[in-house]
């Protein structure tokens, strides 16, 4: 099979995938995945392609193609995070997320099979939220190209994570489309938490509103837990005060998350969504729900607990000697 995954990887992969790393994926998901994606992951689990774009579905999505940055590989990071994803972004149940990066995705939709499943294609913030897109997923394959437009230039120097000071120039640049990549490709990266926020903070109150709403939603699906208490506050309430309504919709969402009790956090494992926390700032708790047994993940671990109630995971659970009640006492919510 010829390999579609570039030579300079600017994507995620991860650990290779056996016959077995597949049948756990596939149980875990309740589908069973194309053969030509797992043929393709067991070359390599997951990356950036040789090509980069899809034609648009539709005249009514704003550019003539859709960015397929990269593919997803099975595993913690790749397609595994779906149901965590698909509670996030509220996307329907029954798809599985195979690339996308939170305001558009694409899928293997399972909604009316378990196999050979349609691909369907994803914008959050749309009127129309979903599309088809390909028959199944060797369709969706022949349909990728390289895009060569203006959006594309620069294209390698823009997936570098760029410095500090480099960020830092760009942001007096002016130039609006090289800093959403810059977000993109190198805020959710960061770990310097005091700069990250004093950058936040910056970029706040930035004229072009599409950057202002990128950062809420960073801050919202992933930062909220890392950032400095009065920093996070006096974000939501500049987001509050914010002339776009979406910006505002991340501050009432912030505000949620912040406000969340214990009870409330309880009462979201019911669901089948997951419901992380972040430990020592740094490390990420993932607890979910799944064929019903409660599930707990620890992000840079080979580790994951199934308990076989929700009140045995509640008793039993302990991390470095702290029950669940205790992390969440202690750690910060993401």
């Amino acid at each position: 099979m010829q390999t579609i995954w570039a030579e300079d990887n600017m994507g995620i992969s991860l650990d290779s995938v056996t016959d077995t790393t597949v049948r756990e994926a596939e149980e875990r998901l309740g589908v069973a995945l194309p053969p030509t994606y797992v043929a393709l992951v067991k070359v390599q689990n997951g990356g950036s392609l040789t090509a980069n774009a899809v034609p648009s579905p539709s005249k009514d999505i704003q550019e003539p193609y859709i960015e397929v940055e990269e593919i997803f590989g099975i595993g913690d990071g790749g397609i595994s995070d779906s149901p965590y994803l698909i509670k996030e972004w509220d996307l329907p149940a029954g798809i599985v997320l195979f690339s996308g990066t939170g305001h558009s995705w694409l899928a293997f939709d399972y909604r009316q099979t378990k196999e050979n499943s349609p691909i369907v294609y994803f914008e959050v913030d749309a009127e129309t939220m979903e599309y088809p897109l390909a028959e199944h997923f060797d369709a969706f394959l022949e349909m990728l190209y390289v895009e060569e437009g203006e959006d594309w230039e620069d294209a390698d120097d823009e997936d570098e994570i760029l410095t500090h000071q480099a960020f830092e120039a760009l942001m007096k640049e002016k130039d609006s489309e090289k800093l959403r990549y810059g977000i993109e490709r190198t805020l959710q990266f960061e770990m310097d938490y005091e700069w990250l926020g004093n950058i936040y903070l910056k970029l706040s109150t930035y004229p072009d509103h599409l950057i202002r709403a990128e950062i809420a939603n960073q801050i919202w699906s992933m930062k909220s837990a890392f950032l400095d208490e009065n920093v996070l506050a006096t974000l939501v309430q500049v987001f509050k005060e914010d002339a776009n309504q979406e910006v505002q919709s991340y501050a009432e969402l912030l505000e949620e998350k912040i406000n969340l009790s214990y009870d409330q956090w309880q009462s979201n494992l019911d669901g089948t969504g997951t419901s992380p926390l972040v430990y020592d700032q740094k490390r990420i708790i993932h607890v979910y729900k799944d064929e019903g047994a409660w599930i707990v993940e620890i992000e840079g671990k080979d580790l994951e607990q199934r308990y076989s109630s929700k009140k045995a995971l509640l008793d039993e659970f302990k991390l470095n000697d702290l029950t669940i009640e205790q992390v969440w006492e202690r750690m910060a919510l993401l």
